[in-house]
């Protein structure tokens, strides 16, 4: 991707996050730093090939395959961009049956399926068009590891000192690593209205910060998914293929910031 994201997340599995096309306003987000300038050298793979289409107005996405500099291995990702500067753009977070009253677990499709039927009631022209998992669970009761909030309600109270991304009721959208950034973030910004938990921080401010992601899940390669804000102001979410080889092989903390920047 070219220099210009902000902050970008590791996410993992447990709820999934919406992209959905509404006529009404939208949230909108900030940056607290601007792009990075000068052409964009990736330090662990080459794009050798990138499909782009446009879902809907404001939301664009991208198939993306690449080959390890280290070992010449296929990696293959995919991008969805969310223009929410514009007035018929959200993002919603979203769980099992698009409630936040009771625990539990359910797959990606029927999330955004629940979504959609949540907020058409609300407005008809509602529509889902992309979602991406994110967060771990608890594999026996489904309760995020993480923060989450939905439409300014919690399930999980605070982000548990874990790296999250949230919107602010100010309608500025970040990444944070810990409670310190959390509290701060929603003294400057208000209430939060959307949130989801994460791993590890990968892009703060144009800068790879993965130099400190040791052990063997942050250092070897496997499928991810991702989000963050760019300078520009769209939310961008990545799901990365892995444990596919030799059609993908996955990646690294590493390799994710570097895909990220």
């Amino acid at each position: 991707m070219k220099n210009q994201t902000k902050r970008f997340l590791s996410l993992l599995l447990c709820f999934c996050m919406v992209i959905g096309l509404v006529p009404v306003t939208a949230l909108a987000t900030t940056c607290e730093a601007g792009a990075t300038s000068g052409a964009f050298v990736s330090e662990t793979h080459n794009l050798f090939s990138s499909t782009s289409s446009v879902i809907a107005p404001g939301v664009t996405s991208s198939t993306n395959y690449a080959y390890s500099k280290a070992d010449g291995k296929q990696m293959v990702y995919y991008v969805a961009t969310a223009d929410i500067n514009r007035d018929d753009v959200e993002i919603h977070t979203s769980y099992i049956g698009a409630q936040i009253k009771e625990y539990g677990m359910d797959k990606l499709s029927n999330q955004m399926k629940a979504a959609n039927e949540k907020y058409q009631k609300e407005n008809p022209y509602f529509q889902a068009v992309a979602g991406v998992n994110g967060d771990f669970y608890n594999m026996t009761t489904g309760q995020p590891t993480g923060a989450f909030y939905m439409d300014g309600e919690y399930l999980v109270n605070g982000c548990n000192n874990r790296p999250w991304f949230a919107i602010f009721e100010d309608g500025t959208a970040t990444c944070g690593k810990n409670t310190a950034e959390w509290n701060a973030a929603i003294a400057a910004h208000g209430k939060v209205l959307e949130a989801v938990g994460g791993s590890q921080m990968l892009v703060v401010n144009g800068k790879d910060v993965t130099a400190s992601a040791s052990g063997s899940y942050n250092t070897d390669r496997h499928s991810r998914s991702m989000v963050g804000v760019t300078a520009d102001n769209k939310v961008v979410i990545v799901t990365w293929d892995g444990r596919q080889e030799p059609f993908s092989c996955g990646g690294t903390m590493h390799e994710l910031a570097q895909i990220m920047l």
